[in-house]
């Protein structure tokens, strides 16, 4: 494939809001408020860390935590939690954890209970412990709604190559969760960005990696603070995969995509100015359930939409 195609989901009934997920709620804290409710489905995906084939973890419970009010809501999912490779779920693949009945309005943020079990592989006899600082924790930074009788879904992005670090000689899980809109009332909103590098650049560049930005965001590397929403490491190996990227899950919008050659160096822990990036920076917008088009400027190509 050459080119760049940007489009939201078909319009269409969400069956996974009736039919997946599962567990109890309890409250914890305050309890519930008295008022009306709407039903919440939370999906899970992540953008792939550098080099790993599996990085599995035990999700034991999520909690929603109220705005506004000391209301913590536990959702426990089905018996000793579900178990997940979270290198399963990339690009427009999500994995429905639950649908629940809560109470309608403002939530600050939503936490994941995991078991103690985690495991990053490269391959499949080489795997090692994937360990969880103390004190840290696994939520969200952003905040959502619940709309009374109404339909919602969002999506958490398991950022993985941001969230996985070396200490010593081992391997550490600090989640940098991403939480967006992924349907309402059952239509899906979400859409996504898919492309390719011009093949003749692609022969010059050594470590090809496209990093999303928003549309007021700053062009840099991954590091504290950073603005980047996700990363793709770009294959450049011969294969019918080479040069091809995939962004999915995307709330509608503008975005911005830059193009740098030096992705094996960029490290997650520090601002790196070794990494630089291409001079072409492209403007992108991502429609609610559709598709648009654009001519792109080197060294992207371009892709006719097919629909």
């Amino acid at each position: 494939m050459n080119g760049i195609k940007f489009a939201g989901l078909a319009l269409g009934t969400v069956a996974a809001l009736a039919a997946c997920g599962g567990g109890g709620g309890d409250g914890v804290g305050s309890g519930d408020a008295v008022g009306t409710t709407g039903q919440l489905t939370l999906r899970v995906m992540d953008a792939p860390v550098d080099g790993a084939t599996a990085v599995n973890i035990t999700i034991e419970s999520v909690e929603l935590k109220r705005s506004g009010s000391d209301t913590v809501k536990r959702i426990r999912l089905d018996g000793n939690g579900q178990t997940i490779n979270l290198m399963d779920y990339t690009g427009m693949q999500t994995l429905p954890l639950f649908t629940e009945k809560v109470t309608a309005g403002e939530y600050q943020w939503a936490r994941f209970e995991l078991a103690n079990n985690a495991t990053i592989c490269f391959g499949p006899s080489n795997c090692s412990n994937l360990t969880i600082p103390n004190g840290q924790e696994i939520k969200t930074a952003r905040a959502f709604s619940v709309p009374s009788s109404g339909v919602v879904e969002y999506v958490v992005d398991w950022d993985l190559r941001k969230s996985i670090v070396m200490s010593g000689s081992n391997y550490q899980l600090k989640p940098v969760l991403h939480l967006r809109r992924y349907s309402t009332g059952g239509v899906v909103s979400a859409g996504y960005i898919e492309g390719s590098i011009n093949g003749t650049f692609l022969n010059s560049c050594a470590n090809p990696g496209v990093y999303l930005f928003p549309i007021d965001g700053t062009i840099d590397d991954i590091h504290a603070g950073d603005d980047i929403i996700t990363t793709a490491l770009i294959p450049n190996n011969g294969e019918d995969a080479a040069g091809h990227f995939f962004f999915g899950s995307l709330e509608p919008g503008q975005y911005k995509l830059a193009l740098t050659c030096d992705a094996n160096l960029d490290d997650v822990t520090q601002n790196d100015s070794t990494v630089t990036f291409h001079a072409t920076v492209l403007t992108v917008t991502v429609p609610t359930g559709g598709g648009a088009g654009f001519t792109a400027v080197y060294p992207f190509e371009v892709l006719p939409l097919s629909w």
